[in-house]
This record gives structure tokens, sequence and C-alpha cells, in this order.
């Protein structure tokens, strides 16, 4: 057996990244650059497997999301892969500044099983935080829901959609 260990990592590494084709730092740096800023996880499977108090695809979600320090940019070619694409790609374009470079993580907003009231009522407040260069990202890991409807060009509503709990749900 060999006893050689083996890291494996599920965020994008610096060689899936493709290159710039020539030219494309002078267009990219016109454009406003955004920034992720806002998250709103949503777990609402009925039979998802808890950790703690997240779901395990909410545990592997806010994995995913979370930004590493960056170094000084003198150890550019130093940076192993593990480190973020978007930062990677931001320092390839030289369009950040100091400021930038030890950015916060994203805020988080966490619901497991919420009513549709709740979903609606922190989606507004993570769109009234948002600076005008943030983006928000929505996660929703939920049970889909299928109206059963033969002829659905006739009801363009009635598509289905995704489960949301009732208070009464909740006991």
């Amino acid at each position: 057996i060999d006893h050689t260990p083996i890291t494996l990592s599920y965020r994008l590494t610096n060689s899936l990244i493709p290159s710039l084709p020539n030219g494309a730092e002078q267009i990219l740096s016109n454009i406003q650059s955004y920034s992720l800023e806002e998250i709103l996880i949503i777990g609402n499977y009925q039979d998802q497997i808890k950790f703690s108090e997240l779901t395990l695809d909410m545990y592997r979600m806010l994995q995913a999301v979370e930004r590493q320090p960056i170094e000084s940019i003198s150890s550019l070619d130093d940076r192993t892969t593990s480190q973020s694409p978007a930062t990677h790609r931001k320092e390839i374009l030289n369009l950040y500044n100091d400021e930038c470079s030890n950015r916060s993580n994203p805020h988080k907003y966490l619901l497991y099983k919420p009513t549709f009231s709740q979903i609606y009522a922190f989606t507004a407040s993570a769109f009234k935080e948002l600076p005008t260069n943030g983006a928000l990202l929505l996660y929703i890991s939920a049970d889909g829901y299928d109206t059963h409807i033969k002829n659905k060009t006739d009801q363009s509503y009635d598509f289905g959609g995704v489960k949301t709990n009732n208070r009464r749900d909740d006991t």
C-alpha cells in the first residue's frame, strides 16, 4: 500500500483558470470589478444529514466561499494552488489596490428550513446591505415540487418550485 498522502481540494485551482487573451487587460481595466459581498445559503431538504447546526451541503458551501488572505505581491510566484481563483484573477489583471489585498470574507446568511417570509426578509436585507460594486450569491438546496400537470404550456407559473416550511410544520 502506498503511504504517500494525497490532498484533495474541491476549490478551483490556478491551473483550471483559462488564460486571458492578448489585449484583455486594457478592456477589463475599463470595466468595474464586482466582488462577492453577501451570501444567502438556504438548506431545506426534509431528510438532510446535519453537521452541528448545519446541513452537510450548507457546510460544504461555507467552505467553498471562504476567502483566504493574500500575501504580499512579491510572493505571487510562491503561492499555493489553494487560493481562491477570484483573488488570483485580480492579481493577474492588477485591478486591486493595497486595501483590497486583505479583504474580509463576505457576509453570510444561513437559513435552515425557512418559511417564505423569512427567505423574502433575509434576501431583502442582503440586497439592502450590498455596496454598488457588490454581488449576492443565493444558494438554495431544497426539495423540488412538481405540479404534475400534463399540459404545462397553459399554466406559466404552475411549473413547480421549491417547498418552503409553514410555521405549523416546525413542531
